[in-house]
């Protein structure tokens, strides 16, 4: 027959791991959405409860092993149905874990103080002490969760790998110290002195691990300010590299305009000699070395955007790579700086992409529809970009500040209120923009 406490207990560790799990969850994203997401958590909620419930008396000597096994299972959840950067995956779960076990430590020393009774009631005894215990410290953590949710996100936690690896050992030594002191412990508890000496180590390592978390915060929120301060600082070098490109197309375009004067005079001398052959050769020659590279210039009217879309693809083309291009849309409502930094790296990496290809292909498309702003750039590719990289991670080592362009472009769209997407169809890789007005349109409906 299963005792009261036996239920409560039981009844605690399936809330604890409900909390966890959902925590892990949103903190990380999951890959599934809907129905698929539901099975997936309450498979993996049932494979963690029967463990949890149901083999902790075979490791009874080995209790260590037995935390070790369950910190995996949450690990193996992460990697395989959670959507981050790999680090992330194994960082969040034991960070998780590691903060159910501080708030456990926290309320079980402001307790024992407070009502003057031993540590060994609540963590041993069956009595009302330790299941009010039990219960304090599962609303305590759910709180905890709300509260990290509302403010933390792995993608504003900006640490390198070293940084996060000094994190990670610092608490992990934490966990071996607690748990050779709680084997020390079950083995002399009979020690009035151990009580004592169990709960100042257990609030000195604490207190190490909150003030270790502090100071990695603050590293996090300096590593976030250069980070922005590096893509401001790139937009303006875009929006300079623009704005040059145009005064030079706009002085190349005014020599052309004058030399074509005397040219066109030479011509017309020619013709009027019926020196005919020779005006036909003049005129090949003419198109070849004066007209090259202006037949398909584009004009929509901006001219800091004319500029840089003509440099580009001008500059593919010179790469030896095929450009399509079409534009029916006006920016006059919309930010020149978040329009220049998305063509600009989106028309940057399809260039990059095209340039290891024999006969690359670039295809630029953007419209305007009432109050939105579409932008569809694609290029050819031989091998699938997404699934080697589903989340578009620079994978070189030092990713804060790499791979810049692409969480600029995800800054810009989602500051204006747009959407972004990145797919894939038929050997060929589109990044799909859309952006919205600040001019609000009324509907006419």
């Amino acid at each position: 027959m299963i005792s009261t406490y036996t239920i409560l207990e039981m009844s605690a560790t399936l809330i604890e791991i409900a909390i966890l799990l959902e925590f892990i969850s949103k903190m990380l994203s999951n890959k599934h959405q809907g129905k698929k997401n539901i099975i997936t958590l309450i498979s993996t909620f049932g494979i963690i409860s029967i463990y949890m419930l149901t083999t902790e008396s075979l490791f009874a000597n080995f209790s260590a092993i037995y935390n070790f096994i369950g910190i995996m299972f949450y690990v193996i959840y992460a990697l395989l149905f959670t959507k981050s950067h790999l680090i992330y995956k194994i960082i969040i779960p034991v960070l998780s874990i590691m903060s159910v076990l501080f708030i456990n430590i926290i309320l079980t020393i402001a307790i024992t103080y407070l009502f003057n009774i031993e540590p060994s009631d609540l963590l041993e005894s069956d009595n009302a002490f330790r299941i009010t215990m039990l219960f304090i410290t599962k609303i305590t953590f759910f709180l905890f969760t709300r509260f990290v949710l509302r403010k933390v996100k792995p993608k504003s936690v900006i640490l390198s790998v070293q940084e996060l690896m000094a994190i990670s050992v610092i608490f992990i030594v934490s966990v071996i110290i607690l748990g050779y002191a709680g084997e020390v412990y079950y083995s002399y508890k009979s020690n009035p002195l151990l009580d004592k000496f169990m709960l100042i180590l257990m609030f000195g390592v604490t207190v190490v691990d909150i003030t270790v978390c502090i100071l990695f915060y603050y590293i996090a929120l300096k590593n976030k300010n250069e980070l922005r301060f590096s893509i401001m600082k790139m937009q303006n070098e875009e929006q300079k590299k623009s704005s040059e490109a145009m005064q030079s197309i706009y002085h190349n375009l005014q020599i052309v305009r004058h030399d074509l004067k005397n040219e066109f005079l030479s011509l017309y001398n020619l013709i009027d000699n019926n020196r005919n052959e020779e005006a036909k050769l003049y005129i090949t020659e003419l198109s070849n070395n004066k007209l090259q590279g202006f037949h398909e210039y584009i004009k929509t009217g901006h001219e800091i955007i004319d500029a840089l879309i003509n440099v580009k693809l001008n500059y593919a083309r010179e790469k030896g790579i095929e450009v399509f291009c079409h534009i029916n849309a006006d920016f006059n409502d919309f930010d020149t700086n978040d329009i220049i930094c998305l063509l600009s790296n989106a028309i940057d990496n399809a260039i990059e992409a095209c340039a290891r290809q024999d006969n690359g292909r670039i295809n630029l498309n953007i419209t305007k529809k009432r109050n939105y702003l579409s932008i569809i750039i694609s290029n050819t590719i031989e091998s699938s970009v997404l699934e080697a990289n589903s989340q578009l991670k620079t994978t070189k080592k030092d990713f804060r500040h790499h791979g810049l362009g692409i969480q600029s472009m995800k800054n810009i769209v989602e500051s204006c209120d747009g959407m972004i997407d990145f797919y894939e169809e038929t050997k060929e890789f589109f990044v799909d923009i859309m952006l919205k007005s600040s001019k609000n349109i009324p509907n006419t409906k």
